[in-house]
């Protein structure tokens, strides 16, 4: 692998990680609450690692699609059977290994992409770059082919030997692997895919219910500019470490605001209308003073109704989740002060 120059601060900052993962994974949460939040975030993070890469599914897309539970077949659109299929390798973490060799790698690639790329599994063998597509520019030219299989397999070697903390070693394995960039497509997506594997297999079980690929998105400036910056200065991998250390860091953070939201909800509501709360909540999150109107609901989840819109939100300052302001057109909503203090992500 290149440089390992880190900053003993950057090595000791994933601490924090294992006591958010203890907190996620000790959540006091009703069977319903639970499924809830395994739907969520098995949607949030499939549209964001897709979302990432181009695909054109909404948020609320993926959210019905993966509600169909249809199994992947030539009858859906490739960027549908990318979603299916990467909501299966996430719901089935416990049965997929850590790659150990290359052959691991390939067929974990088969597994997400046959179907929807071309060479499915198999290495590339012709130069790739890495670079963004809005605005043509190259950012870094990876391994060359010939060298790509024998790199890899340094880079496993390393995963599995080196004594650093175990997300140090996903941080910079997922680096190694993206300057690599082994596959003609489907490396980003691989990429942080590995990354879930891993940490899940290091012990971190609260990660098939963190946001990871979600925040990753959310920042995606950030993130290509953290794996620009540990390619310069000597292969000093320290801005990359302390980007992923951050965004996982956030990304339990945003699961745990969305559990304790959860925990604090009254009984009977439907899917819709916890995430209009959930929506509300992110909105509370950013200006705790802002109200809001239908119309900006609507907005936000744009395929329901206003006319049900607008019986879920009386429905909601029935059971005191929202406060209104006003009537009619004029009405403003905004979370109850209760709320406010278990507010989601």
């Amino acid at each position: 692998m290149g440089g390992m120059a880190v900053t003993s601060a950057t090595l000791q900052r994933p601490r924090p990680a294992e006591r958010l993962d203890q907190q996620v994974q000790s959540l006091d949460m009703t069977a319903d609450a639970e499924r809830r939040l395994r739907r969520e975030s098995l949607a949030r993070n499939a549209y964001g690692t897709a979302s990432i890469e181009g695909n054109s599914l909404s948020l609320d897309e993926v959210r019905s699609l993966l509600a169909k539970s249809p199994t992947p077949s030539n009858r859906l659109e490739p960027d549908e059977r990318e979603i299916l299929r990467h909501a299966k390798l996430v719901d089935g973490l416990a049965e997929v290994r850590p790659p150990v060799s290359v052959e691991d790698l390939c067929h974990i690639h088969a597994e997400y992409f046959r179907g929807i790329l071309p060479r499915a599994g198999a290495l590339k063998k012709a130069p790739n770059f890495v670079g963004n597509a809005r605005n043509d520019t190259v950012h870094f030219i990876p391994t060359a082919p010939p060298q790509t299989a024998a790199e890899l397999r340094r880079a496993l070697a390393w995963y599995h030997s080196a004594a650093e903390h175990p997300v140090v070693r996903v941080a910079l394995f997922f680096h190694e692997f993206q300057s690599i960039h082994p596959f003609p497509d489907g490396n980003g997506r691989l990429g942080r895919l590995l990354a879930t594997i891993q940490l899940f297999h290091a012990g971190y079980r609260g990660v098939r219910l963190a946001l990871v690929d979600y925040a990753i998105n959310e920042s995606r400036d950030e993130y290509y500019a953290a794996l620009d910056a540990a390619r310069g200065r000597g292969w000093d991998r320290t801005p990359w470490l302390e980007f992923f250390v951050g965004i996982v860091h956030e990304a339990y953070g945003l699961v745990l605001r969305r559990a304790l939201l959860q925990a604090q909800l009254p009984t009977g509501l439907n899917e819709r209308q916890v995430r209009i709360v959930e929506w509300a909540a992110r909105i509370s999150h950013a200006d705790p003073r802002r109200a809001w109107k239908l119309a900006d609901v609507h907005e936000a989840v744009p395929t329901t109704p206003r006319r049900t819109l607008t019986a879920d939100l009386s429905l909601l300052v029935g059971k005191r989740v929202l406060e209104r302001e006003g009537q009619r057109k004029a009405a403003r909503y905004r979370l109850t002060a209760s709320m406010r203090r278990g507010r989601a992500a």
